[in-house]
Formats: C-alpha cells, sequence, structure tokens
C-alpha cells in the first residue's frame, strides 16, 4: 500500500534521489527525478516492474558471504520484514548467519566483539569459533531481562583474567558489571567486555580491572551482565526463536470500549469504527473507549509470553467506501500505565487478492482479508495484557484522508495468530 517510512509523509524514491543529487546544475537529472515520481505510483501503490528492479529479494540466492546482520526491532524506516525475509532466505541457503536484534529503530550495531569474531573468521579465515555461537542475539526489554550473574572468587586486584564462581553465567563478547571496592571501602561499578573464557571459573576481560593503589573486586562481589543495553543481548540458538508455535486468538465484542481476546470462539457480532487520521496509534490505544478503533485485549497473563515472528491478522471486513485503509497494531498493556505499541501492519484492501493488482472494493461488501504485521520479538511479561487493536488510517504511517470512512469488522470470523513460546 501506500505507506510513509515512519512520519516522513510523502518521501518515498524520489524524495531520495532529489536529497543525494548533489550536481550544481539541478537541471539535468530532473526528467529522471520527474519519471521516478510518476513510476513509484503513490497513486495505487500496487507493486510493479519498477519496484521489482530494486527487489534485493529476487537476487538473494547469490549471495554466498556469510551474514551478520542487524536490525532494530522497532525500526518503522526499513522494516523488520525486510530483516526477516532476507534471514530466512541464507538460513535455507546454509549461508553462515548471525543475527543482532536490538530494541531501538534506526541503525544500530553489534558489540565490537561480535564483529571482530565474525570478520576475523570469515574475511581472514582465522578459526576462532564464533560458527558456534548461538546464532541470534536479542536485547531484550527492561522488564523481561533474567538474572544473569556470578561472584567474584576471592579478592582480586590489577588482573584481566577474572576469576569468578561460575564462568558460565556469563557470556562471550558481553560486557559484565563489575564493582570494585577503592582502599577507603568506596565501590564503584565498572564494566569491560570478556573477549575469553578460560575455564568454569574464570574470563578474561577487555582490559585490567582494580588497578589503582588498594583497590580490589573483593570476594563475593556480584559480576552480572546487566540487560536492556545493546552490550548484553541473550543468546538464542535461531531466530525466530526455536520452540515457538503459531496461536490463534479470536476476537470478543466490547466496542466502544474494549473487547476480549480469547483462544475460544469469537462473538457472533460486527463491529464498527470511523477512520480519523489525525488520532494517533498511541491515543487509541490508551482510549478507554473510542469511535476510532476496535480494541481487544487478552486476560492478564499467568507467564512471560514470548512472541517471536511474524504476526498474521485474518479479518472479515466491509468498507463504507471503495477506498480506505487498514492497520493493525500489537500492544502490550502494563497493568496501569500507557501501552507499548510492539509492531504494526497494514494493507490496502484493494490489493487483498495481489499487490501488484487493484481490486476494487464494493461499499458495505464483506472481504476476507489476510496481512502480516512487522516481524517481532517481545517478552509480555507476567501480569501484563496482549492487545490487538484495528484501525484505519495510521497518522505515523499511511496517507491520511478526510476523516469519516466506516469499516465493519465480523469478529466470528476474524483472528490473529501470534507466533509464541
Amino acid at each position: 500500500m501506500v505507506r510513509a517510512p515512519f512520519t516522513f509523509q510523502g518521501e518515498d524514491l524520489d524524495i531520495l534521489a532529489d536529497v543525494v543529487y548533489s550536481r550544481a546544475d539541478q537541471a539535468i537529472c530532473r526528467p529522471v527525478i520527474d519519471d521516478l515520481a510518476r513510476q513509484q505510483d503513490r497513486t495505487t501503490g500496487d507493486f510493479s516492474g519498477f519496484w521489482n528492479d530494486r527487489n534485493y529479494m529476487k537476487d538473494v540466492r547469490n549471495v554466498h558471504a556469510a551474514v551478520l546482520a542487524a536490525h532494530g526491532n522497532n525500526d518503522f524506516n526499513v522494516m523488520t520484514k525486510n530483516m526477516a525475509q532476507f534471514y530466512e532466505a541464507i538460513k535455507k541457503l546454509g549461508v553462515p548467519h548471525m543475527l543482532y536484534f536490538h530494541q531501538g529503530g534506526h541503525g544500530g550495531a553489534p558489540p565490537d566483539v561480535f564483529i571482530n569474531l565474525w570478520f576475523t573468521r570469515y574475511l581472514f579465515g582465522v578459526h576462532n569459533g564464533v560458527e558456534r555461537l548461538p546464532r541470534a542475539w536479542i536485547v531484550r526489554e527492561p522488564n523481561a531481562c533474567p538474572v544473569r550473574q556470578t561472584t567474584a572468587a576471592g579478592d582480586q586486584s590489577n588482573t584481566a583474567t577474572l576469576a569468578v564462581a561460575d564462568s558460565g553465567r556469563l557470556t562471550l563478547g558481553l560486557t559484565p558489571s563489575i564493582p570494585v571496592t577503592a582502599a577507603d571501602g568506596t565501590v564503584q561499578t565498572v564494566t569491560r567486555n570478556i573477549v575469553g573464557i578460560v575455564d568454569s571459573t574464570h574470563v578474561i576481560l577487555s582490559a585490567p580491572v582494580a588497578t589503582g593503589a588498594g583497590e580490589k573486586v573483593a570476594d563475593g562481589a556480584t559480576i552480572a551482565l546487566l540487560c536492556a543495553t545493546r552490550l548484553n543481548p541473550m543468546p538464542y540458538a535461531e531466530w525466530p526463536v526455536p520452540g515457538t508455535e503459531p496461536v490463534s486468538l479470536q476476537f470478543t465484542a466490547g466496542a466502544p470500549g474494549i473487547g476480549g481476546l480469547t483462544s475460544g470462539p469469537g462473538s457472533a457480532v460486527t463491529e464498527t469504527l470511523t477512520d480519523d487520521a489525525t488520532v494517533t496509534a498511541a491515543t487509541s490505544a490508551d482510549a478507554p473507549t473510542s469511535g476510532v478503533r476496535l480494541l481487544y485485549q487478552t486476560s492478564p497473563l499467568s507467564r512471560d509470553t514470548h512472541i517471536s515472528g511474524t504476526p498474521l491478522l485474518t479479518l472479515r471486513m466491509a468498507f463504507g467506501k471503495p477506498l480506505a485503509n487498514l492497520t493493525g497494531v500489537l500492544l502490550d498493556y502494563p497493568p496501569t500505565g500507557p501501552a507499548t505499541i510492539l509492531t504494526r501492519g497494514w494493507l490496502d484492501p484493494t490489493n487483498r487478492v495481489s499487490p501488484a493488482v487493484t481490486t476494487p472494493i464494493t461499499p458495505g461488501q464483506f472481504y476476507p482479508l489476510h496481512f502480516d504485521m512487522q516481524p517481532k520479538d517481545s517478552v509480555v511479561v507476567v501480569g501484563h495484557r496482549i492487545g490487538v487493536m484495528i484501525i484505519s488510517s495510521d497518522q505515523e504511517a499511511t496517507i491520511r484522508p478526510a476523516p469519516g470512512t466506516q469499516l465493519t469488522m465480523d469478529l466470528r470470523h476474524s483472528s490473529v495468530m501470534l507466533p509464541l513460546s
């Protein structure tokens, strides 16, 4: 569909070409840029030969170089789908691969140790064991960090080889916090990279610790890998996380308030929203009642629930006009306070049959619609609720038509599939 790179409305290939065009005579390539504006087709949003020429996936079979991929869970400029489909393809090709998936947005490099290990192995041919490390490294949310810590074994000073109770609690390449006690008894926390794990009780640090006069890492001091930092991702055997299974949830009635999200049958009713692109998704998600969205929540979770992969929406919808936007939003609701938007997905209903072909819709007629949200890796912790919100226009991502278009959903024949572990 016609979609903006998140809040940059109208920005597309012609804008990119114009921005990077550095000739003093701006007229020379203007016909080329004007042709880009025409062929990119922001009228229908249809996929075309123009876009397929710029599609890297059709040539992915030619990738032979080892791939260390880095992507932000919250990047709505370069979509996580771009990473996910490429990563899945190279897995099937048998290309050496590793993924660093952080909680930021656009940009964000893996820890230096991983980059060093990867290029040393696959560029310089040094067999350093990086291929035996877990394939996926995911920066966890602050409220979903497992405890990863050990203790110092004996007082230690001016050393880069740290004796610990259990080195298995730590991870090569990550950055533990190490308490250093000064001669006057005060404690300051320092960080160092783990550049080697010697045995079950010793790790090698990137630089010595406790180097000052009278300083020491005291016996029993807690050596911890703090989460929610790009330096300490969680290791997983692969991505999506092994053991993830598709779980289908249905919608129960609640509009204009909040309906339910359940593994049982959905309600045999229809519910209607009225499009208003001036209202942001976050505002709609936090409103107790609203006519511009349909919102459904699970009961409070009885255990931490890991979403790893691509959520899918199956909706049976009718539209009040021949053209409309359709947006799905996946949410994490704490017991109190605002929701966190986990991911989103969009569909032009006139592209329900094919992304390359416009198929008209008849106002008032119900259509089965299937579309994915952007791939995600999130842990929704115990006591929180998972929410799914259906809106029409996404103020931050889609075109913004005049308010007023009505969308009606048949709850009994609608569902969401979440990849859960």
